[in-house]
């Protein structure tokens, strides 16, 4: 398996049924996060959360396409400021980290 998706609970990922769940709280899904992780040797972990509970420090992939659109803070991200910015061809990646933190 090259890309392992997760979620904590099944309800965030409704429909969507190649999401592992690792349950809530920090410990517990940290302990399952990395069993999942041992059995299936993924390239790329890809960690739902709903807009309750981001963190204070996150990235944020952007995919530029043939119009070249420059990345561009979505609202809901404007209390967020870019720490970190990794180019690989047309993928961006963008760290934020919540302002006061």
């Amino acid at each position: 398996m090259d890309k392992l998706f997760l979620a904590a609970i099944k309800e965030e990922t409704i429909g969507l049924d190649y999401f592992n769940h690792v349950g809530v709280g920090k410990i517990n899904a940290s302990y399952n996060t990395l069993k999942l992780i041992n059995i299936h040797k993924p390239k790329l972990i890809i960690n739902y959360l709903d807009k309750k509970t981001l963190p204070n420090d996150f990235w944020i992939i952007h995919i530029r396409d043939i119009t070249k659109t420059e990345f561009k803070k979505p609202n809901n991200f404007l209390n967020y400021t870019i720490k970190e910015k990794k180019y690989f061809n047309r993928l961006e990646l963008y760290q934020l980290k919540k302002n006061g933190t």
